[in-house]
């Protein structure tokens, strides 16, 4: 992974990390959550079974919330010259997905059950990028 040019091009310096991290962690995710979306859209489609029922959103919201999470944790912390951000990015995953959940609850009027699910997946899916990247920086 570290044989890339760009990588090679944003490590280089800690201003270019600093600048970059949390952009790419951003980007990172959501590129990963279009891609998980389309995966499993087209399994699922081949399957029979539409958007709307409820096997796919059981399936789809929890898997999507953890991958999505984790990859900005993991990429962020992967990214940034300090062992802080993680515990930042952490925070900030762990912190958007309380407000999710409250927010559908308790501000709301109509209560979104797959919103208050995803965020209690994007507080598992922080704790998974937490770890990996854990792993991969006492190697």
């Amino acid at each position: 992974m570290s044989d890339n040019k760009i990588i090679k091009w944003i490590m280089e310096t800690d201003l270019r990390r600093w600048l970059l991290f949390l952009p790419l962690a951003f980007i990172s995710a959501a590129l990963s959550d279009v891609i998980w979306g389309i995966l499993y859209g087209i399994s699922m489609n081949r399957s029979g079974i539409s958007a709307d029922s409820f096997i796919y959103k059981v399936c789809n919201v929890p898997i999507s919330a953890i991958i999505t999470s984790s990859i900005l944790v993991y990429v962020g912390s992967y990214i940034a010259p300090h062992q802080r951000v993680k515990i930042f990015l952490f925070c900030l995953v762990s912190i958007m997905g309380l407000l999710l959940i409250f927010g559908n609850l308790f501000v709301l009027e109509i209560t979104n059950y797959w919103s208050c699910l995803y965020g209690v997946f994007m507080i598992v899916g922080a704790f998974v990028g937490d770890s990996y990247i854990s792993e991969y920086k006492e190697k």
